[in-house]
């Protein structure tokens, strides 16, 4: 299949691994791309497209993702060169009614409530879509609403590509919701499939503990049959063992009104003035705090948002979720310290904390129950104080820590390689993925000085020149 897509850093030409995944599912309308992180799901899946448009055979691509990664999606076709695939997401946008050439995404939540699920399975019957689950590992629960309603939407669609760097994050029952979406093991219940496939064990033999020794060729061979596994230790040894993920997040209208407002006053003192850098600095501090739904006035602050409608947490809980092993979320000011703290620990996360302020021995215990229990999932991070001196890794397997998620940035360049490095260190036997969590122009370019390794000036520089052509406006 031939190459569309063209990227300022990848270049014209796919990666080994992606030629080997579209060979594989070439000439197969249903098929599952399980790579790891950073070998280009969403990439792959957009040449798909392409090449489908131009054979004629699919009208428009609908993608499934978290709610946390849609606008990735309507930024893809930009940044891979192919800007005539216009794009639009829910439910910032209806569902297009000319639908050639269109990429549209959408929820998992949306596409199974019960006032929307109509809507949608009408829309599949009217087009020729190409549906891409992203993160199908979401459908790993049989009886989730989630799952029966995308299953319904798989029958529905012409194409099917599901992307997972994860598919197996539980049990051999996560395989089953899939599996179903990929057009096999139609008729069959999850009970009859758990019987063949899933070892019990636990108490009174209710818990899946395995894959059924007598029946695992049999399944890998249908795994195999639908679906191209790979990992980064077998096609990409050239990554760097450091890798860079952006996020980015709509704001809510409440968020947006008070960036409008902020940014407003900003432009009328920028505006053909000469600003001082501490000024940008502090209208900077302002615009990153409403990008995390925080007002701050001195010691006293506010939520724009609660928590749970907080683009950011959402877009964290889903990370923790997709990602395997432990992760450690970065933050910058208390009051997001505070919260997050009380959600993961609502989550049932277990969560450990390192902030300012705190006595040694307590470091010392959080360190040491993150690092060394099972339970304890998510390490909640004040930069500041935690990016020097801290050996923060967990332990091998399920319980490596190989993700940091930066929920909010400082402007120390220092502070940022400091903290890249509590993970990447001694024992460390995965590749590490940092993720940024962008909802605004202003956090874009904090993250892209610091991830170019840029001083403070030359984030002044960006900042003010971003206000005066009025790039800022959202």
């Amino acid at each position: 299949m031939k190459w569309h897509l063209t990227h300022k850093v990848h270049g014209t030409q796919p990666w080994a691994v992606q030629a080997e995944a579209l060979k594989r599912a070439h000439h197969k309308n249903k098929y599952g791309f399980w790579l790891e992180q950073g070998l280009g799901k969403t990439s792959l899946a957009l040449n798909e497209y392409i090449q489908l448009l131009n054979d004629d055979v699919v009208d428009l691509m609908v993608v499934i993702a978290p709610n946390s990664f849609k606008l990735d999606w309507v930024l893809a076709p930009a940044e891979w060169g192919v800007p005539y695939i216009a794009s639009g997401l829910w439910p910032r946008d209806s569902l297009p009614e000319a639908a050639r050439g269109y990429l549209y995404a959408v929820n998992y939540e949306a596409v199974s409530r019960p006032t929307h699920k109509e809507v949608f399975q009408t829309f599949f019957e009217q087009f020729r879509v190409l549906l891409i689950i992203d993160e199908s590992s979401k459908i790993a629960n049989p009886s989730s609403d989630a799952t029966k309603a995308v299953i319904e939407l798989a029958k529905r669609a012409t194409f099917v590509r599901e992307l997972n760097g994860t598919p197996m994050t539980q049990s051999v029952m996560d395989y089953y919701g899939q599996l179903r979406c990929l057009g096999e093991l139609n008729g069959v219940k999850s009970t009859a499939f758990r019987a063949r496939y899933a070892d019990m064990g636990g108490y009174m033999g209710k818990k899946v503990t395995g894959i059924r020794e007598e029946n695992k060729e049999e399944l890998y061979a249908l795994l195999e049959r639908c679906a191209f596994r790979a990992l980064k230790s077998d096609w990409r040894k050239d990554l760097p063992p450091q890798l860079d993920v952006p996020v980015h997040l709509e704001m809510t209208p409440r968020q947006q009104g008070h960036y409008r407002e902020m940014m407003e006053d900003f432009y009328t003192e920028v505006v053909d003035v000469e600003v001082t850098a501490e000024l940008v600095l502090t209208k900077l501090e302002r615009l990153r705090q409403i990008s995390s739904c925080l007002a701050m006035d001195g010691d006293k602050h506010r939520w724009i948002e609660p928590a749970p409608a907080n683009p950011k947490v959402r877009a964290v809980e889903d990370l923790i979720e997709a990602c395997p092993g432990k992760m450690i979320v970065v933050y910058t000011y208390r009051p997001t310290g505070d919260m997050l703290l009380k959600r993961f620990t609502d989550l049932k996360l277990e969560p450990a904390m390192i902030r300012g302020q705190m006595k040694l021995e307590w470091i010392i215990t959080e360190k040491e129950r993150f690092n060394h229990d099972p339970d304890c999932r998510v390490l909640v991070a004040q930069q500041q104080a935690a990016c020097m001196g801290h050996t923060l890794l967990g332990q091998k397997g399920r319980d490596r820590c190989a993700s940091m998620c930066f929920f909010e940035n400082s402007f120390s360049l220092r502070d940022r390689l400091q903290m890249r490095d509590r993970n990447h260190r001694g024992e460390q036997d995965e590749p590490c993925s940092y993720y940024d969590l962008i909802t605004s122009p202003m956090e874009q370019i904090v993250v892209d000085a610091l991830s170019s390794k840029k001083e403070q000036a030359d984030m002044v520089d960006a900042a003010v020149k971003v206000v005066r052509e009025g790039w800022w406006r959202i």
